[in-house]
């Protein structure tokens, strides 16, 4: 099912992370293309450039610096209370506003005390009735490097498996 008020991009390029910790390279590599940048860099570029973790991970931070060196607007989302900001209405401004975006909610504990983040490329909303429409129940159309698949997750997981790291184009 789907509502008149559902709202999709055009479909980013899929993109298949190389490693297990290079998603937030392979997500990157996909909103490049999606927003049209002229200094747009691959995965592996981007890995070559910023990783500083094993499997060409980062620290979240990095995210940042990224985010600076490309024109995007990096924004963390620290718990729960602060993610109701992250809603349905949220999504689709920025969609509209700046394109497709970044999204890098916590998944894991790595061991350590170290956890880790899923970064997935944010390209629609889409609601099974119109009663979702407001709520955490609206499903986020992805685009997730870790199955080169589209994909759709209820709005609550990123809401809820927080710090969620984001980054959108700043225009």
């Amino acid at each position: 099912m789907a509502t008149e008020s559902d709202y999709d991009l055009n479909p980013p390029k899929l993109v298949k992370q190389r490693s297990w910790a290079s998603c937030w390279a392979a997500a990157f590599e996909s909103v490049f293309d999606a927003v049209a940048i002229s200094n747009r860099k691959t995965e592996a570029e981007l890995v070559a450039t910023y990783a500083n973790k094993v499997g060409g991970g980062i620290n979240p931070g990095v995210l940042g610096d990224i985010a600076k060196d490309f024109g995007f607007i990096f924004n963390i989302f620290l718990d729960d209370s602060e993610t109701r900001v992250f809603s349905d209405r949220f999504i689709i401004d920025r969609l509209k506003a700046t394109g497709a975006f970044l999204a890098a909610p916590k998944v894991a504990n790595l061991g350590h005390g170290a956890p880790g983040y899923h970064a997935q490329v944010v390209w629609g909303i889409l609601y099974m009735t119109q009663e979702d429409i407001g709520t955490s129940l609206a499903l986020v159309h992805t685009m997730n490097p870790a199955r080169k698949a589209y994909e759709y997750y209820p709005l609550q997981y990123f809401q809820k498996n927080t710090p969620l790291f984001t980054c959108w184009l700043n225009v």
